[in-house]
């Protein structure tokens, strides 16, 4: 009877955990830094989670994983190792981003929350709904969480099939 499933069998070849935590840190702070830049220069986004700041996450997570690749002695690496890299990045810098819109919509530029407030408020929806559209957190955990965590899921499997230099061995 033939397997269905195949195994696989791949080496690591660098510290992938530190660099995910190294990377993730600066992924974050570009795509907050961003939303600053937008909002010093006199047009803030509508929201906190524009194309803009996915552009920024993008590019960074691309990068990085060159990066990553290029930093190893030998130049090997497997599509595993990436795909942990890239989520790992991605994970960390939605952590991150996510701290900032919570400071951002609660600190910086709560004018945002009130608009979307006023919107709901006038759209004959529930009290609820009013009340989270002005909670910085719920925009913390929803836009600066969620949507660059989805997001960067996708970009860290095309990262690692992009700059995988070697295939795993058959077991």
């Amino acid at each position: 009877m033939p397997k269905i499933i195949r195994r696989y069998n791949s080496t690591i070849h660098g510290n992938y955990r530190f660099a995910y935590l190294k990377y993730g840190l600066l992924t974050g702070l570009l795509m907050s830094l961003y939303v600053l830049v937008r909002h010093w220069i006199g047009c803030p986004s509508a929201t906190p989670s524009d194309i803009g700041k996915d552009v920024v996450m993008i590019a960074a997570m691309l990068f990085f994983s060159y990066l990553y690749r290029r930093s190893l002695g030998d130049g090997m690496v497997t599509f595993k190792e990436l795909a942990l890299l890239g989520l790992g990045i991605g994970l960390v810098s939605a952590l991150v981003f996510g701290l900032f819109v919570w400071l951002y919509c609660g600190i910086i530029y709560p004018e945002m929350t009130a608009f979307y407030a006023e919107n709901f408020r006038n759209d004959e929806t529930t009290a609820e709904g009013f009340a989270s559209a002005q909670n910085p957190m719920m925009w913390a955990i929803f836009f600066g969480f969620v949507h660059t965590v989805v997001t960067s899921i996708i970009v860290a499997f095309f990262s690692a099939l992009i700059f995988r230099t070697e295939k795993g061995e058959r077991i």
